[in-house]
């Protein structure tokens, strides 16, 4: 089955139920594209969201404790159960391993003091289950060269899960970018929505789309997330899918918000490749009132710095569905883009 053929069938299996062969099968559960397993066998894979479930519940326990605490900050809670919930209008059909809180950078002095007086600290579970501090090397890293600080994690008495991850985001612009989003005023942009009887402050709807198109697109020209993902996947595309084709906007917000923040070539990029891979009419609206020429020339480019930017030498089907993509990805790099992977994998 060709690529293009691969994209087909995970349209019919969207648009008419239809299932898929067993390659295709594996294919998705590699991608931890939940929503598409429970299409193709729902008794199949309906333990898996419910492990998810019960995963989601025990998060939102502990964040609460936390939130409670943050009542007079200005944050956010996206991605995560709160994404899942705006697509799926259930908590639980993403896969996710932490909880991103989106900040002010002003902020995060006292919301490094709330989380360590709760238990949480700068600290990851090493290959040997055993708590390991980050050192002070990788704590700077996180603050100088990302958009967030080094994640904060807590042990839990549970059998479902054994942790909880927190990251703390105060941009939503990558650390190398010398774009910067002013917080302060984004965050201005929330109300507050009750999820599991837990009032959480969520982004309202055009800004939620701002803010998870950002990440996408970070996530899909990053050298070193394309390299350590071994290739794109589907589900994020997937999730943006399911979120235009479930939430009405106004475009016209869109338009406004987007030249606003400077970042409308962004969110062209990430709709233009769900326009791809599934029959969306909201995203060809997008399409039509964001055009414009940076976000066509990104379409053909990797790399999130100008320096670092190249033309891709292979389709974007390849980029989905080769095995080998990350082998022939670390053979099309340069020196730098080599080092650069080197340096984060020693500091993240």
């Amino acid at each position: 089955m060709t690529n293009a053929e691969k994209i087909l069938k995970i349209r019919e299996l969207e648009l008419k139920g239809k299932k898929v062969n067993h390659g295709l099968e594996e294919f998705l559960n590699e991608q931890r594209c939940l929503p598409l397993l429970l299409k193709q066998d729902y008794n199949k894979w309906k333990n898996k969201r419910y492990l998810q479930y019960m995963k989601t519940k025990i998060y939102l326990i502990e964040i609460e404790k936390v939130l409670e605490e943050l009542k007079s900050v200005d944050y956010a809670i996206f991605k995560g159960f709160i994404y899942s919930k705006h697509a799926y209008n259930y908590i639980s059909m993403r896969m996710f391993g932490d909880i991103d809180l989106l900040v002010d950078i002003s902020d995060i002095t006292g919301i490094k003091d709330v989380l360590l007086n709760l238990g949480y600290d700068e600290q990851y579970r090493n290959v040997d289950g055993i708590w390991e501090k980050y050192s002070r090397q990788n704590i700077l890293f996180y603050q100088m060269m990302t958009h967030q600080l080094a994640p904060f994690s807590k042990a839990l008495e549970s059998n479902i899960c054994s942790n909880i991850c927190l990251d703390v985001n105060y941009q939503l612009m990558w650390g190398e970018s010398k774009k910067k989003i002013n917080m302060r005023k984004f965050l201005s942009h929330t109300k507050i929505e009750v999820i599991e009887g837990i009032p959480i402050k969520v982004l309202l709807p055009v800004y939620e789309l701002v803010a998870v198109c950002l990440h996408l697109y970070k996530d899909m020209n990053s050298i070193v997330m394309l390299y350590n993902k071994g290739n794109l996947w589907l589900t994020p595309l997937y999730d943006l899918y399911r979120w235009l084709e479930n939430n009405k906007i106004s475009y016209c917000d869109l338009k406004n918000v987007c030249e606003e923040f400077l970042v409308t070539e962004y969110v062209y990029f990430c709709c233009y490749h769900v326009s791809l891979l599934f029959e969306s009419e909201p995203a060809k609206k997008i399409l039509g009132i964001l055009e414009n020429d940076k976000g066509i020339n990104l379409i053909r480019q990797y790399g999130l710095q100008d320096s670092e930017k190249k033309e891709w030498k292979v389709c974007f089907e390849a980029r989905l569905f080769d095995q080998e993509f990350k082998k022939h990805f670390y053979e099309m790099l340069n020196q730098n883009g080599k080092k650069q992977i080197k340096i984060n994998s020693l500091y993240l």
